[in-house]
């Protein structure tokens, strides 16, 4: 039963974190105008992901395992979000595409990398939980 409470908190983590993602992607994209707005724009949407998906997957992945992929999904959402920004900017400066299909892009984006990592990670990283059933299988044997 511990093992099925800590993946549903993971999992509910990761929905938190997309949503947050989804959130923070304007205030980001705000900064990214000065030079030093790129690392403004990367606290702004990377930081709070990294503590959800950190906070909420620890007792599932353990500790370090659970920051290890907090800041690869962090790190790979804050690249998605700065890639997707630039082409939401250039189709809105060229007028190609209507604003609803922008925002959809805009927003959906960040989170659809959150969902997706998250997700990809809790089936692909062995969690804590895993490792001490197999342990006491291997001893009631």
């Amino acid at each position: 039963m511990q093992h099925s409470n800590s993946r549903v908190f993971a999992v509910v983590g990761v929905v938190i974190a997309a949503i947050v993602a989804a959130a923070l992607v304007m205030p980001a994209a705000r900064q990214l105008g000065p030079p030093t707005g790129l690392l403004t724009a990367a606290a702004i949407i990377g930081i709070p992901i990294l503590l959800v998906l950190a906070v909420s997957g620890a007792a599932h992945y353990g500790v370090v395992a659970s920051s290890v992929v907090a800041v690869v999904v962090a790190v790979v959402t804050c690249v998605v979000s700065w890639v997707v920004a630039a082409f939401a900017f250039a189709t809105a400066l060229s007028g190609s595409v209507t604003g609803l299909v922008l925002a959809l892009v805009l927003f959906g984006t960040p989170a659809l990398s959150v969902l997706i990592l998250g997700l990809l990670a809790l089936r692909v990283v062995r969690g804590r939980s895993e490792d001490v059933s197999i342990h006491r299988e291997a001893q009631h044997q």
